[in-house]
């Protein structure tokens, strides 16, 4: 059973941080999905995906971080990762997605 999987901040209109929490995996994909759907739906300027809290990701996770990439782009959005763990940046890199994605160490501040 997954609980609480996210933390939302909206710190304006035009910037959203989703903060998903545990995997990003195929157990978690259909709920985490949904929700980070949803938040793309509400058509923020630029979406922060803040992975602190994220240990591990699968194919099916990096097919979703790669959904909200195009999504935001087909809006002249954009898609900003933060607080990307080792282990997940060691997956981008592998799959030389690191290079498709804004990739910050912490959350941007300057985007407010």
């Amino acid at each position: 059973m997954i609980t609480k999987c996210l933390e939302l901040l909206q710190l304006s209109k035009k910037v959203v941080i989703f903060k998903p929490n545990g995997r990003l995996d195929a157990e978690s994909y259909a709920q985490i999905r949904t929700e980070a759907m949803a938040i793309a739906n509400t058509n923020p300027d630029i979406l922060v995906v803040d992975l602190e809290n994220i240990a591990f990701v699968d194919s099916r996770g990096l097919g979703l971080l790669i959904t909200l990439l195009k999504l935001m782009r087909s809006r002249e959005g954009q898609l900003v990762l933060c607080s990307v763990r080792q282990e997940v940046q060691a997956l981008l890199e592998l799959t030389n997605t690191d290079r498709l994605f804004e990739i910050s160490e912490h959350y941007p501040s300057n985007l407010n």
